[in-house]
Order: C-alpha cells, then sequence, then structure tokens
C-alpha cells in the first residue's frame, strides 16, 4: 500500500488551488517549510513532480500533477464531508496559530492549563500525545517504532502537534502530555530534573547526517570544522 496521508493531499490539493506554497501555508495554518516537506514526500512517495518550482510567480502544476489532482481533491472533499457529518464530540481538533515567542511561551502554558479544565479528554493510552508535526524525522521514526512494537500511531489520542520542540518541552514540564522527542532537545531539561526521561529501546534512534559538497573545494576552515565533527560523533 502506498504511503500517502491525508495531510499530504490536503497540502498538495491546496498549494495546487492557490498556487503558491506561501499561500497554502497561510490557509492550513502551516510554515512554508511544512508545507514543501509534505508536498516533497508525496512526490518521492509516488515517484513524480508534481509541481513545476520554476514558475516565476504562480506554482504550476506538472502534466502529471494536472492528472493527480482531480483524484487528490476528491479524496480530501469526501474526507471533509465525512467529517463535518459526524457529530459534535468532547475533545475536537483544535488548531492554534502563533508567531514564533508565543508559540514557545505562552501556547504551552494555556493549552496545559486548558487541558486541566477539561479532565473529560481521555487518551487510549491514558497520557495526552504532544507529538511533532507528521513530515517531522523525529515523527517519522517514531511512527516506524511504534509499528515495530506492534501500536497503531492512528490509535494515539494526540493532544497537540507542535513544530518547535522547545514548545514542546515547556508544555510537557507544565504537565500536558507525553511526548517522543530526540535526546539533543531535551539533555539539558533532564540533568535539571525539569524532565523525567526514558529511552524507548532497541530500534528508537534516528541517524543524523552532515552534508558536504560533492565537488566544490572546502576551505581550511570548512576542512577542520567536518573533521571536528566526525571527532566528535566518534566520542
Amino acid at each position: 500500500m502506498l504511503d500517502i496521508n491525508l495531510k499530504q493531499l490536503e497540502v498538495f490539493v491546496t498549494t495546487a488551488e492557490y498556487g503558491s506554497f506561501t499561500r497554502a501555508a497561510d490557509v492550513l495554518y502551516l510554515s512554508q517549510s511544512t508545507v514543501s516537506s509534505h508536498i516533497r514526500s508525496l512526490e518521492e512517495t509516488l515517484g513524480v513532480l508534481l509541481f513545476d518550482r520554476a514558475a516565476r510567480r504562480r506554482v504550476a502544476l506538472t502534466e502529471t500533477g494536472k492528472r493527480i489532482y482531480p483524484t487528490a481533491r476528491e479524496i480530501v472533499a469526501r474526507c471533509r464531508a465525512l467529517q463535518s457529518n459526524l457529530p459534535e464530540r468532547e475533545g475536537n481538533l483544535l488548531t492554534v496559530g502563533a508567531s514564533t515567542v508565543p508559540a514557545q511561551y505562552l501556547i504551552p502554558r494555556l493549552l496545559a492549563d486548558f487541558s486541566r479544565q477539561r479532565p473529560d479528554c481521555q487518551f487510549l493510552l491514558r497520557e495526552p500525545v504532544i507529538a511533532r508535526e507528521t513530515a517531522s524525522g523525529t515523527w517519522l521514526e517514531t511512527e516506524k517504532w511504534l509499528r515495530g512494537q506492534g501500536i497503531l500511531p492512528e490509535r494515539l489520542h494526540i493532544l497537540a502537534r507542535m513544530e518547535n520542540p522547545d514548545a514542546i518541552r515547556r508544555a510537557v514540564a507544565r504537565g500536558m502530555g507525553v511526548s517522543v522527542l530526540s535526546s539533543l532537545a531535551v539533555e539539558e531539561d533532564a540533568a535539571a530534573g525539569r524532565l523525567r526521561t526514558f529511552e524507548l529501546g532497541q530500534g528508537a534512534w534516528r541517524q543524523i547526517c552532515m552534508v558536504l559538497p560533492k565537488r566544490a573545494a572546502l576551505t581550511a576552515t570548512q576542512t577542520a570544522f567536518a573533521d571536528f565533527v566526525r571527532q566528535s560523533a566518534a566520542l
């Protein structure tokens, strides 16, 4: 089965309709980098290019994109119709948009306080989950690990998705829920006793690569830094 999710299709359809990655990001309350990542992931899964990025003013669909667009639009429309026909439920999805500073310092506190006022929001695996955005490398590895443990990621009751690890750390510290983050993002808080951390176990790791230009000659400083990074990684 193709590894396509509805968010990728929604981003693709919205970008096609507005002819702009920036406008699609505004409409969907996502960052432009997240929109680009969803499109890129969809293109990689399908093995085709969906947009002509050389267009100057509007992002144009390729011929393949034009053929795929009607089907993707129908899928998204049917999912929206399905959601709109469901009765009002406690704990419906809440989308909160904020600029960088409020997102890191204000929103986590407000969401944590709000969740304490709504104790009726119960979660499948007993703990509310604060997750990274779906295109995040950390979240993709988390999904892979969960499936390897026989846990379906879609059965988690995700309380919120946040792009910024700092915002997630603050939300967890305030008791909003639990999360899976890179150890690099929480090592200082864990050492200071602000967060309690647990290793997920075998298979829960993410490879981080250093990328260097293939043909361009490196300066002495660039070479020294690359060597330093390799030595540090080997420790």
